[in-house]
C-alpha cells in the first residue's frame, strides 16, 4: 500500500494581532498582512503558567502574602481566573525556590524568613554593590573622581 503524503496545514491570511503567532509577514497596500496559525495550546498554556508564577512571586516579594500564611490553591485559582492545575504548577515552582513550603494534607505556606537568610541577602547585596562601585570607578573619567 503506498504511503500517504501529508498535506501542510491550511494557511489563512489575516491582519496581525497580538494573539496570532506570525510565521511570515509582507506589506500589502500599506498594511502588514501575516500568514499565521493560531497559537498552540501548549505555547499559550506555558505563557499563562509564567504569568501565574510571576504574579504569585510578585505578591511574595511585596509581602502581600505574609510569612507563615497559608496559601489556598482554590482561592488563588478563583482570584486569578485560571485553572487549579496552573496555580499548582506555579506553587510547585515557588516551593522549589524555597519561597513556599508544602505540608502534607495541610497545603502551601509562605516560608518565613530566617535570620540566616536575611544575613545572606545582605551579603549578596553588599557583593553586588561593591562590584557596581568598582565598575563605575573604572568607567569614570579623571574629572569625575574626587
Amino acid at each position: 500500500m503506498p504511503a500517504r503524503s501529508r498535506r501542510p496545514a491550511k494557511r489563512r491570511t489575516e491582519t496581525f494581532t497580538a494573539r496570532s503567532v506570525t510565521t511570515a509577514a509582507r506589506v500589502a497596500s500599506g498594511q502588514v498582512t501575516c500568514y499565521s496559525w493560531p497559537m498552540s495550546t501548549t505555547a499559550a498554556r506555558s505563557n499563562l503558567n509564567d504569568q501565574v508564577y510571576d504574579t504569585l512571586k510578585r505578591r511574595l516579594i511585596r509581602r502581600e502574602l505574609r510569612p507563615g500564611e497559608k496559601v489556598s490553591l482554590h482561592e488563588l485559582a478563583g482570584e486569578l481566573g485560571v485553572s487549579r492545575s496552573l496555580v499548582h504548577h506555579a506553587l510547585t515552582r515557588l516551593v522549589s525556590e524555597g519561597l513556599l513550603s508544602v505540608k502534607s494534607r495541610r497545603g502551601y505556606f509562605v516560608t518565613p524568613l530566617t535570620a540566616a537568610a536575611v544575613v545572606e541577602g545582605y551579603g549578596v547585596r553588599l557583593a553586588l554593590e561593591l562590584h557596581a562601585a568598582e565598575a563605575a570607578v573604572g568607567r569614570a573619567g579623571a574629572g569625575e573622581l574626587r
